[in-house]
């Protein structure tokens, strides 16, 4: 994979996972499109880029 194409699927792998917590603890509605910061019930989450090795 070419280095564009890693930075692509570690940006929606983070989505995805910012995603899924928000849908987990409801908290959908606390955060914007792209769900940075995501919010559980004690912590605000938030994702750095994927280092690919």
């Amino acid at each position: 994979m070419t280095q564009v194409e890693r930075d692509c699927l570690g940006d929606r792998i983070n989505y995805y996972v910012r995603k899924n917590i928000c849908k987990a603890f409801k908290t959908d509605n606390m955060t914007n499109i792209y769900y940075n910061p995501a919010f559980s019930d004690h912590y605000i989450i938030t994702t750095s880029n994927i280092e690919w090795i």
